[in-house]
């Protein structure tokens, strides 16, 4: 069984594109995206500012289970929208 969640690198196409899939996307749309060789080159960025905060031990009412919780706390934002493209994939039903 695979259990990995979010966002899997799955391969390589023609050894010069990365391929990622995402399970929570339609599947019939793609999304291309153009990565710099410098942080100058970036469309998106992705800022962590608290990277991981653990709450104390708390138990569970019903069975007593000791628990924790995580949280963390990150800004997003697109800077150069030209980076990416979508792509929807029509006539698949016809091959």
């Amino acid at each position: 069984m695979n259990f990995a969640m979010g966002v899997q690198r799955v391969g390589s196409f023609g050894q010069r594109w990365q391929v990622y899939k995402n399970p929570y996307m339609t599947t019939n749309v793609i999304l291309m995206g153009f990565k710099g060789s410098s942080f100058l080159e970036s469309g998106a960025v992705y800022s962590p500012y608290v990277p991981l905060i653990m709450t104390p031990v708390i138990y569970d009412v019903d069975n007593f289970t000791p628990r924790k919780g995580v949280m963390t706390r990150y800004a997003k934002k697109m800077i150069r929208p030209e980076f990416y493209g979508r792509v929807v994939v029509e006539g698949l039903d016809d091959l």
